[in-house]
Parts: structure tokens; C-alpha cells; sequence
């Protein structure tokens, strides 16, 4: 990822505060120095400090770490001249400012290792923003094969590097990577085995008829009931036209989805089914004694605030164990459990988490597939509440 591409994505940014309260004590500081030595103008290090002041209040962990680079390689080789100079002629290059050749070092080398530390805390800061970037975009994308991490591509075999470690990881957690690449790799078949398997003549005309197989393969990421509505006509008729038979299909789900004539309420009634089976029936029944005598809108908020209220995050004493522990079982219901304790709203039937209000933020559901996928995302949202905390507290 170059830099252009990580300064326009707002998900690797992060306001770096303690970098910006140390810029500003050294832009104080220069100023006071320099009126105290009678300088008028800045150098040109100290001017990279503004530069510091502004992209770590905009956040742009990249820029520091940039900046902060430039201004050790300059502030190095002046400091390496300093040295040569003084050790070798035995004078003092400084002594016009009233400094000694030791009070010199210490002025001057003092900045550089600030700005060092200034550089790696920003390299530090923008390798977990961009891990924990990955995290999210495999959590939203678990079929996606991911990139192998930042340290195994500095490798000369990255492959090597990538063996060596998982080695080094326990063995509970080479399990459920085996696990993970399994579940990925039935993914990959396109036949989800445990529903096809209940439709015996489906499943052998998805297998021999190859326009069969690539309109099952489309139904992947329909919802579970469109998929067994599809089998259950094709294992009772096992002869028809699979393509008219998709279109049907597909063409009844969207009837199912839209049964208003008005967009606006069609979005609505939507919205209620992705909150529960019963939430969809209270809008139906709600929707039909009412009418027009309430918006869509209104008929939602009311039956969200019935149907799935907002919660409030609640990170007690031990929650990150607790939540660690649920993740590495590997069991749903553990870590259903472990998540609604904390907060969020959880649905095992919808097969769906909603994160509750953080910072402002309003509310965010997500669904999972399995105990793989889940697994996947109590892991980063983990490790997200727990960067979120730091923050706070810094």
C-alpha cells in the first residue's frame, strides 16, 4: 500500500496526540533559543516541526513518520560534521554562539533523538493501523485470500518466513488455521454441503449439469431461504430448465422483498428483516392496520427500538480474557455470550452481531457465515475495543 493510498484512507488514520504537545514544546523551544542566540530564522529541521503540528492533529500517521525521517537523515549528517570537526581540528565550530564543543553536542543531539523517536512511534502507529486495516477488510471479505503480513514480505522467502511462524504459533491456533483454510476451501467448491446434502436430486443435477452448477454458485450469496426455495423445486422436478428456474426464483425473492408499491417503504421493510423474523411480521402487521397514518421511518425506529434496542459498550474488568478465551473455543455460543456482556446486541437464528455506539459512531451490524467467520470477527473487534481504550486513556 504507497503512501498516496493510506493518506486517502481514513481507516489508517490516527490523531497522534503526544507527537503534537511534543512539537509544539519544540517549536517553543526553538523560538527561545533562537531569540536567546540572536537568530532571527529558523533552521531548516526546526521548521519541519510545523509540518509535525499539522498532519498529527489531521491524523496522517504516514506523513509524521516521513517528515520525522527526513529530519533524522539532516539532523545526522550536520551532527556527524559537528563531530569531524571538533574531534579532528580540536575546535570548536560553535564557540561564535557561546556554546562549548559539550554543551554544542548536547543542543544538537538532543533534537536528533526526539526526532528519532518521533519516527519510530509513527512507524510503530502506522504498522498496527495497517494490520488492523487488513483485519477489518478480511472480516468484510473472509473468501478474499489475504496479503501475508508486513514482516514476511521484508523476508528474501516470504514463504519461508510465513512456515517458520506459523511453527512458532501454539498448537490450538494451528488448528483453527487448518480449520480456517477448510472452511475457505468448501467455500471455493460453491456447494454448501449440509443444505445440499438434505436435496439428493438436486445435488446430483448441480453436480452433472453444468448450467445447474454455475446457477447454484450464483445463489452463494443469497440469503439461506432462497437457496433451499431453488433446491426444493429442482429435487422435485429435477428435469425442468434450471435457468427459467433461477430467474423464477430470483424473481419471487425480489417480489418478497419489495410487496409495497412505494420505494420508501420497500427500504423499510427490509431494514425490519435484517433485524429478526420477528421484526419483519410486527412491520407487516403494523404497516397493514396503519397505513399511511405513520412513515416508514417512524414504523422502523419504533420497531428497531422494540425489536433490537441500542446498547451501551461495557468494558468491565476482565472482559478482554473472557472475550479472548470465548474466540479461541471456537464454539458460537461462547462467543455470543461473551460479546452481548459487553454490549453488543447478538442474533444466533439471523446469524448477525451489532456493535453498539462508540465515540458517536451510530450502531454497526454484521453477519457471519460460521464459527470460522465469527472467530474472525470477535478477533478484530477485540482488538479494536482495545486500541479504542488506549486512546481514551491517552
Amino acid at each position: 500500500m504507497d503512501s498516496a493510498s493510506i493518506e486517502k484512507n481514513a481507516a489508517i488514520k490516527c490523531r497522534l496526540w503526544g507527537t503534537f504537545c511534543v512539537s509544539i514544546i519544540m517549536i517553543l523551544v526553538g523560538m527561545v533559543s533562537r531569540y536567546e542566540m540572536n537568530q532571527a530564522a529558523p533552521g531548516a529541521v526546526a521548521v519541519m516541526w510545523f509540518f509535525i503540528t499539522w498532519h498529527s492533529a489531521r491524523g496522517n500517521v504516514s506523513s509524521v513518520k516521513n517528515v520525522a525521517k527526513i529530519a533524522v537523515i539532516i539532523q545526522s549528517i550536520g551532527y556527524v560534521i559537528f563531530l569531524a570537526i571538533a574531534l579532528n581540528e580540536n575546535s570548536n565550530p560553535f564557540s561564535f554562539l557561546g556554546l562549548t564543543s559539550e554543551e554544542a553536542a548536547i543542543s544538537y543531539g538532543l533534537p536528533l533523538l526526539i526526532w528519532v523517536v518521533v519516527f519510530y512511534n509513527a512507524k510503530a502507529k502506522l504498522k498496527t493501523l495497517i494490520e488492523e486495516y487488513d483485519i477489518d477488510q478480511r472480516a468484510k471479505n473472509p473468501s478474499v485470500r489475504q496479503k501475508p503480513p508486513l514482516s514476511a514480505l521484508n523476508s528474501n522467502t516470504a514463504s519461508s518466513t510465513l512456515k517458520n511462524n506459523t511453527e512458532k504459533v501454539e498448537p490450538t491456533a494451528q488448528n483453527i488455521m487448518k480449520s480456517e483454510a477448510t472452511t475457505i476451501k468448501k467455500r471455493e467448491e460453491n456447494i454448501p454441503k449440509d443444505l445440499i446434502d438434505d436435496y439428493p436430486n438436486a445435488k446430483t443435477v448441480i453436480e452433472y449439469e453444468a448450467s445447474a452448477a454455475e446457477c447454484w454458485k450464483k445463489l452463494n450469496d443469497k440469503e439461506e431461504s432462497l437457496s433451499i426455495k431453488f433446491l426444493k423445486s429442482l429435487d422435485e422436478k429435477p428435469q425442468q430448465d434450471v435457468a427459467k428456474l433461477y430467474k423464477k426464483t430470483l424473481k419471487e425473492y425480489e417480489a418478497e422483498l419489495n410487496p409495497y408499491k412505494d420505494e420508501e417503504t420497500n427500504e423499510a421493510y427490509q431494514k425490519a428483516r435484517e433485524i429478526s423474523d420477528e421484526a419483519k411480521l410486527e412491520f407487516e402487521r403494523v404497516y397493514k392496520l396503519l397505513g399511511s397514518k405513520i412513515t416508514p421511518d417512524e414504523l422502523l425506529t419504533k420497531i428497531r427500538d422494540k425489536f433490537a434496542p441500542a446498547t451501551k459498550l461495557y468494558l468491565y474488568d476482565g472482559w478482554e480474557d473472557e472475550l479472548m478465551k470465548s474466540e479461541w473455543t471456537g464454539d458460537i455460543s461462547s462467543m455470543l455470550t461473551a460479546l452481548n456482556k459487553i454490549g453488543y446486541s447478538v442474533n444466533a437464528e439471523n446469524k448477525s452481531i451489532v456493535r453498539p455506539s462508540i465515540g458517536g459512531s451510530p450502531p454497526i451490524e454484521m453477519g457471519y457465515s460460521d464459527a470460522n467467520d465469527l472467530m474472525t470477527k470477535v478477533a478484530f473487534e477485540r482488538k479494536m475495543l482495545v486500541f479504542n481504550n488506549l486512546i481514551d486513556l491517552g
